[in-house]
């Protein structure tokens, strides 16, 4: 099982995997304010007087929760390829969820077993795990773990747009989103996903 924790200070980096997350221009919110340079009461605005340039806040510490907001939810990504894996946890890191990444459907077993299921809010997986296109372990594994517990929230992923047709994502009984996708539609599919 895989940990990341990842700063928020150093956003935007270019993402590993280009494609898969970006940054619409509609979500300013997604980086983080600018610390000022300046010395308390001074000013770079020719004509403007000492009070009127406030001091920079005080920076939140990595892990620590913005105040207000409910408790942290932990997801599981399960992605063969490790670009996209980091891209993922970046992003979803930088919006306060923990995430724990499985490169295989072996790995994955073994999360649900250290986290419990309990542990794991949600499940993120790529719909082929493995190089051949027909051997859909990420699928097999969203139908298994969805029998196991019907409770627990899973989105798919895939490069290929025929995983649209997948009888669960047709039915809507699974999320799915197809690579690449923006930064703002896989936080809307996290959020409706959790309920938030």
């Amino acid at each position: 099982m895989i940990s990341y924790s990842v700063p928020t200070n150093d956003w935007p980096a270019k993402p590993p995997y280009r494609d898969l997350a970006t940054v619409s221009a509609a979500a300013p919110h997604a980086f983080p304010r600018s610390v000022s340079m300046l010395a308390q009461g001074e000013s770079t605005v020719p004509g403007t007087d000492s009070e009127s340039v406030l001091p920079p806040r005080p920076r939140r510490r990595r892990g620590q929760r913005r105040r207000g907001r409910g408790p942290q939810a932990t997801i599981l990504v399960v992605d063969d390829e490790e670009p996209v894996r980091e891209t993922l946890v970046e992003v979803l890191s930088m919006h306060g969820y923990r995430v724990f990444t499985a490169a295989s459907v072996e790995q994955a077993e073994e999360s649900k077993t250290q986290l419990g299921i309990e542990g794991i809010q949600l499940v993120i997986t790529d719909v082929n795990l493995l190089p051949a296109a027909q051997a859909q372990a990420g699928y097999a594994l969203a139908q298994r773990w969805r029998a196991m517990h019907p409770e627990l929230p899973m989105i798919l992923m895939s490069g290929d747009p025929r995983n649209e047709d997948l009888p669960e994502v047709r039915d809507g009984l699974l999320r799915f989103l197809l690579k690449p996708f923006s930064m703002d539609a896989l936080l809307e599919a996290v959020r409706q996903a959790l309920g938030r």
